[in-house]
């Protein structure tokens, strides 16, 4: 009788692991299709979001159907967050709450077995029926009844510890703003933060423009990845032949790889040496010139150790524009836009130039107002400007399941191939760390008016951005902030 009761209590405790499994799976699922409803309702893609939905989805409703009701949604502004409440166990369909500044909705998710949609409903938060789906010409009197949000709502220990370290900054800068996403719990929360009449308040300025600095060696990195993903280059073949004649007099350079120069283990030598001007102040970087560059490595043996070695050289994303450009024979700025930037819809990410002044608001140094960079050589890897909208999109594919070269090239970008001199493990522009156990990946940029710093972890797919039109020390902010989204 004992061993009956044991073989009957772990076929039912298996039956109940496989049951939880199972749920946990389907919950991963839909998670990833919602997170990718998400991104295509703030992009407003409506025709990549009706794609998703199977045939029998798209035979119930039009396509000019789906775009009355997806107007409508969208009319609500962009998803400040989205969170699965709970799983139907009769339909096994996902609700969402979907959070927008001003307006709440409910979201009924469904998947077949290939992780195609086969039902999408919205509805008024707190109404949840076949009666009360959002079709066209309903809607418009629903949405009415949802409340406004008027004030702040912090909703964990976790957005009480941003609010808290935001602001601790801003108290003591007087000029600065802050503008943070967290990427968290199949959510997107965005904290902004300036200071008024010295108080801090929250704004809604979500697309102010902040300089990216070295963060751009992220974005160079993507396109490099997906360059690779899609057989258009080799990542450890030697750039020597993209280089200019006069430069390939040097026999030291021939063995210096595209992936040396993306993960900065090419060897080559402090780029103070590159210019009579230079003096450690990232402003003085800006004079630097390809034609400065080239008759430095023209005329220097990097392989003596006489030289400095600096093992974060912007140097090496100079030489990694420049030779991408030259591999692919296109512009290096087409290339980005046309394989990153525009796949992504990123309406505010662009070079410096590229504004118009009334769309760039001031940034600061620690005694005033400084002005903004205007790099020569480093224009295009340490150049780009962007908002924190954008910074949303593009690090939210970075959470996705790869499915497509961009996602892959992504991936690949967080291959880690050497290690730096703190012995810190280093992919394609990224950084990494391990706490908790946990694989982090960051990249930082400081300017004299700006700071700018993104991470993801992979492993509970999450995310931090943090930018500010002030310099601030983004390793000390953001280092609570990550143990207990790590902890979470």
């Amino acid at each position: 009788m004992k061993i009956r009761a044991l073989i009957s209590f772990i076929i039912l405790f298996g039956t109940a692991i496989h049951i939880a499994l199972a749920q946990d799976n389907k919950k991963d699922i839909l998670n990833t299709v919602a997170t990718q409803i998400d991104f295509l309702i703030n992009s407003q893609q409506t025709e990549e979001l009706y794609t998703l939905g199977n045939e029998e989805l798209r035979a119930k409703d039009s396509k000019a159907q789906f775009e009355k009701v997806m107007d409508q949604v969208y009319s609500l502004g962009r998803i400040e967050s989205l969170a699965l409440d709970s799983i139907d166990s009769d339909t096994q369909n996902g609700i969402y709450t979907i959070k927008f500044k001003e307006a709440a909705l409910k979201m009924e998710l469904g998947i077949d077995e290939n992780q195609k949609i086969n039902h999408l409903k919205f509805f008024p938060k707190e109404q949840l029926s076949e009666d009360n789906d959002l079709e066209p010409n309903e809607q418009q009197d629903d949405t009415e009844e949802v409340t406004t949000e008027e004030e702040v709502t912090i909703d964990s220990s976790l957005e009480e510890l941003i609010h808290k370290q935001s602001r601790g900054f801003l108290s003591e800068n007087d000029y600065a703003t802050l503008s943070i996403a967290l990427l968290h719990d199949n959510q997107i929360k965005r904290f902004i933060f300036s200071k008024e009449d010295d108080k801090v308040v929250v704004t809604d300025s979500s697309k102010r423009i902040y300089e990216l600095g070295s963060v751009s060696h992220v974005f160079t990195a993507t396109l490099l990845g997906r360059l690779a993903e899609e057989g258009k280059l080799d990542l450890d073949s030697p750039i020597y032949p993209y280089l200019p004649d006069s430069v390939k007099t040097n026999a030291s350079l021939k063995n210096i790889t595209f992936r040396n120069l993306a993960d900065y283990s090419a060897g080559l030598p402090s780029m103070e040496l590159a210019h009579p001007d230079l003096n450690n102040k990232l402003d003085s970087y800006q004079k630097i010139t390809y034609s400065d560059i080239y008759t430095f490595l023209k005329n220097i043996d990097f392989e003596q150790e006489e030289f400095p070695v600096s093992e974060f050289n912007y140097m090496y994303y100079a030489l990694l524009t420049a030779t991408i450009a030259k591999q692919q024979n296109e512009d290096y700025f087409t290339l980005l836009h046309e394989n990153v930037i525009e796949p992504l819809k990123l309406t505010h990410t662009q070079y410096l130039d590229d504004f118009k002044a009334e769309e760039l608001s001031p940034v600061f140094d620690r005694t005033g107002e400084t002005e903004r960079l205007h790099f020569a050589a480093l224009k295009e890897s340490a150049g780009l400007q962007s908002s924190l909208e954008d910074m949303i999109s593009f690090t939210r594919q970075q959470l996705l399941f790869a499915e497509n070269s961009l996602q892959k090239g992504m991936t690949l970008t967080r291959d880690l191939s050497s290690f730096d001199e703190q012995d810190q493990a280093v992919g394609l522009a990224w950084q990494s760390e391990m706490t908790e156990g946990m694989v982090y990946y960051y990249v930082q940029g400081n300017t004299p008016g700006s700071s700018a710093f993104v991470t993801v972890i992979p492993d509970i797919k999450s995310a931090l951005i943090i930018l500010s039109n002030t310099p601030l020390d983004v390793q000390n902010f953001s280092r609570a902030i990550l143990n207990q989204m790590i902890q979470e």
